[in-house]
């Protein structure tokens, strides 16, 4: 019998099947749950069946606390209020050329406001029209670019 010598069953989260006809099987499990011995244990057992079909299996624990805080950070500035146009048109361009957020706002206040320019560079990066590295502490270091 699988498991031990006992009856089991297991309904894993999620199927992947790749366009090469590869198959993924996760599970998800929280991070702190991972450590307990019943947790590890449950988790083995249909990794080694998965396995004997050939297919890749993985188990997914959370994002990373230093993402989730920032995407929530980010989220703060949805609802920013109105900020002229022809700024979000110079914090792109000026971005265009990779920089740092610290770099761009320098750049930008010669012309506008920090109070205007800062909170819109939040915003384009919530609204993904800028990029940075969201696995890094957010901070005048990130490197910003515009989206593809």
């Amino acid at each position: 019998m699988p498991g031990g010598g006992r009856a089991r069953r297991h309904i894993p989260d999620y199927l992947i099947v790749m366009d090469d006809q590869s198959v993924t099987v996760v599970n998800v499990k929280a991070a702190s749950q991972l450590a307990k011995p019943e947790v590890a244990e449950a988790l083995n057992w249909p990794e080694r069946l998965i396995e004997e079909h050939g297919w890749a299996h993985e188990i997914w624990s959370g994002e990373d606390s230093i993402h989730l805080a920032n995407v929530r950070f980010l989220a703060s500035q949805r609802r920013s209020g109105y900020v002229a146009e022809e700024v979000a048109d110079e914090v792109l361009r000026v971005a265009a050329s990779s920089v740092t957020i610290r770099e761009l706002m320098l750049r930008l206040q010669a012309f506008w406001e920090p109070l205007q320019v800062k909170p819109l560079v939040l915003r384009l990066l919530w609204q993904q029209r800028l990029t940075t590295d969201l696995r890094r502490p957010l901070d005048g270091d990130s490197i910003v670019e515009v989206c593809a």
